[in-house]
């Protein structure tokens, strides 16, 4: 055999083993990065063969890529000669997807110089085991060297690449390796590794939650959840402080959503609970803190407004804002202007004296803008019919009558008393400050009274304003005040009125 000829056979089998990579490049393998970096090897000797197989990492996850390298060498003995590989067969553990193989093995003499086949660097995959086969002879030849005397410059070196299917349980496995040699004008069979021992743990996973740093209790806001890699597959358990929100939301594209509402104020701290499935591992997030605050109160106005007026006589607009402790102003406004300014509200009224300027038909409305904490809320509009005084219309006086002082739960009697015609139209409101008493009472024989029960202690301002009517002018009573002091036996149920005179319910005038 020339020295030409041995060169070609060399290089033929060297190109040939290299194109049998098939390794894809520029592929993501999510979880490599989290799996353990650790080799797991064993070496067999048989008929002075020394062969190792080294599995790259021992421990894989499913998506991870797998090398299984075989190395070839002989024993440093007198005794070691060359010896020829006929084929190598690799066993990759269950779930382990052949990828390629590459590597470098030198042509031996074989027992035929003039009619070597060539390593065509194709690779043969068992469908029933999953197992790789590599042959370098036909049925006369073994023509892989593994150089006697244990030379390494030429010792065979193979490497075999799989992927992790994405599907691989996790558990225990084993691999292992065999071969057939040429040896003293003879085949010989080993099989000599079947049990290295190799696993597959779930993918390494990552989850984040995202949250808004601020919410509004009972307004809903969205929660999201980052799973890594985003091909993880399983749920998300939303937690706030602690308490599952719903029930797990799927994760899709690496994410899972959800619309929460938080159901009070403070301080909260949610968090993302990923549960994967078989092939994923479990993670959790880390808190994200969300401050939430009280929701602002809804509130209701009302408007109270006589029905009709004079342009030379003030009358008394009042507004009522539920709930009492609301806080804010309230803006009236005449045909959308504004009357006057603003008038804080306090115990849940703000009220205002006013002389509508022109004759006609007024729209007044009540606004209330609110503090922080409450909403605003506008009152339905009351018309005020607007009329000139004529010189017949006949002026009044009232003048109210009131104990000087009253107990929580005994009622008192307030009694008006109006000066003018011996017939009088119109009503008497009885007023705590500017919060009405009861409802209007209708003037009979020149009076009007109310019976009354005060719900709290304290000092009473209490006024009398007649309405007036139809060729009568309305007119105010000087307030009065009484002295309320608390029952010891807590007596009545405070804050009632009854009519002293069969009541109407006509809007009040004033004066």
């Amino acid at each position: 055999m020339t020295r030409s000829f041995t060169r070609r056979l060399v290089s033929t089998v060297v190109a040939g083993a290299l194109a049998a990579s098939a390794v894809a490049a520029g592929q993501v393998l999510w979880g490599a990065g989290s799996a353990s970096a650790a080799t797991v090897s064993q070496t067999v000797t048989t008929d002075n063969i020394i062969a190792t197989k080294t599995v790259s990492p021992a421990v894989a996850h499913p998506g991870e890529t797998v090398t299984s390298t075989i190395t070839f060498k002989t024993s440093s003995g007198l005794l070691s000669v060359d010896r020829y590989l006929e084929n190598l067969t690799d066993f990759p553990p269950a779930g382990y997807v052949f990828q390629g193989v590459s590597g470098n093995v030198w042509r031996g003499a074989g027992a035929n110089l003039n009619g070597p086949s060539l390593y065509d660097g194709a690779a043969v995959q068992n469908p029933a085991n999953g197992s790789v086969t590599i042959k370098w002879t036909d049925a006369t030849l073994a023509l892989g060297l593994i150089p006697g005397q244990g030379n390494g410059s030429k010792n065979p070196t193979l490497t075999f690449t799989y992927k992790v299917a994405d599907n691989a349980q996790p558990g225990p496995r084993s691999t292992g390796m065999g071969f057939d040699i040429f040896a003293f004008s003879s085949y010989q069979a080993f099989n000599p590794m079947s049990n290295l021992a190799v696993s597959v743990e779930p993918v390494v996973t990552s989850t984040t939650v995202t949250a808004p740093a601020t919410a509004v209790a009972g307004t809903p806001v969205t929660l999201t959840a980052g799973a890594t890699p985003p091909t993880a597959t399983g749920s998300v358990q939303f937690r706030d402080n602690g308490t599952n929100i719903g029930a797990p939301v799927q994760v899709s594209g690496g994410q899972a959503q959800m619309s929460y509402s938080f159901p009070a104020a403070g301080s909260r701290n949610v968090t993302a609970v990923f549960t994967g499935t078989t092939t994923f591992a479990n993670s959790t997030s880390q808190p994200r803190t969300v401050s939430v605050t009280a929701a602002d109160v809804q509130t209701t106005t009302t408007l109270t407004a006589p029905s009709d007026a004079k342009t030379d006589t003030s009358v008394l607009l009042s507004a009522t804002v539920a709930p009492l402790n609301a806080a804010g102003t309230v803006q009236f406004r005449d045909n959308g202007a504004d009357i006057g300014g603003p008038v804080p509200v306090s115990g849940g009224v703000a009220s205002l004296q006013h002389t509508f300027p022109t004759v006609g038909s007024h729209s007044v409305v009540a606004v209330f803008t609110a503090a922080s904490g409450f909403v605003g809320s506008t009152s339905p509009a009351r018309t005020v019919v607007v009329t000139a005084p004529t010189p017949d219309d006949v002026a009044t006086s009232t003048t109210l009558s009131v104990p000087t002082s009253a107990t929580v739960g005994l009622p008192v009697q307030l009694s008006a008393q109006v000066s003018g015609p011996a017939t009088l139209p119109g009503t008497v409101q009885f007023y705590d400050g500017a919060t009405p008493i009861g409802t209007p009472q209708t003037v009979s024989g020149g009076a009007a009274a109310l019976t009354y029960t005060f719900p709290t202690p304290g000092v009473r301002d209490v006024r009398a304003v007649y309405s007036g009517g139809p060729g009568v002018i309305g007119s105010s009573s000087a307030p009065q005040t009484i002295q309320v002091t608390g029952s010891d036996t807590g007596g009545g149920d405070g804050g009632t009125g009854s009519a002293g005179s069969l009541g109407g319910g006509a809007p009040m005038f004033g004066s």
